[in-house]
């Protein structure tokens, strides 16, 4: 079931990015351009949620513990910095891909 569960989550996210994409974008990119970058940010974002949900109670636990309650706040962080890494992760890959696909296209002999 949890495999189940992890493929309509990943499914589920892929069209979020892709359509939050195209919407940022204004749609001056094509569907089809956004599709790869989509999918590695949903991908990272299932492995971001999988390594969180492992650590993270803990995380604020020990943090609370050693810091007090500016500790959890710490744990919070730790969390929206690791979104910020898997948006960027996402378009960074977008970004590598479109140009290696522009460098390609250039070298190509027509």
């Amino acid at each position: 079931m949890p495999v189940v569960f992890t493929l309509v989550a990943l499914l589920a996210l892929i069209g979020f990015w892709w359509l939050s994409m195209w919407i940022l974008l204004a749609g001056r990119l094509k569907w089809r351009e956004l599709l790869p970058a989509a999918v590695v940010t949903a991908m990272c974002w299932i492995g971001m949620e999988f390594v969180f949900r492992l650590t993270f109670s803990s995380s604020v636990i020990a943090d609370d513990h050693k810091y007090g309650p500016i500790g959890v706040v710490f744990a919070f962080m730790s969390y929206l910095i690791a979104i910020g890494v898997v948006l960027i992760i996402g378009a960074v890959f977008s970004a590598f891909r479109r140009d290696r696909k522009v460098l390609s296209a250039a070298k190509s002999p027509s």
